[in-house]
């Protein structure tokens, strides 16, 4: 079993963009914030180095949402990351506890 990433304190984090994901289930909600997680890198560069996620609803409609930052220092002009989620994620239930699989895929440079 991994061990915990180490808690960083609240005032090392320059910086907080938001990310919010909603779906029918909680793979769908993960993409959603996995794209909106992306999205923040490529506008802040990857100095976002980490994720709190502060909620996760259940909605009146039988779905889900979820919310929370991605913190860190944000770079003046960062070259895009690209990445994106290749595919669906997928939801196993094991004796462990929910495993979340999913692929990236980089997106080619625009300059080559």
């Amino acid at each position: 079993m991994a061990a915990p990433p180490p808690e960083e304190p609240e005032d090392a984090a320059s910086a907080a963009a938001p990310i919010r994901g909603q779906g029918k289930d909680l793979a769908a909600v993960f993409t959603e914030l996995a794209a909106d997680l992306l999205a923040q890198l490529d506008a802040h560069g990857t100095g976002l180095d980490h994720v709190r996620l502060d909620g996760v609803l259940e909605t009146d409609e039988g779905g889900f949402t979820a919310w929370g930052y991605a913190l860190g220092t944000p770079a003046d002009d960062p070259p895009p990351v690209g990445l994106n989620l290749d595919g669906d994620p997928t939801l196993t239930a094991t004796p462990d506890g929910p495993t979340l699989r999913f692929a990236l895929r980089r997106e080619p440079s625009p300059t080559g």
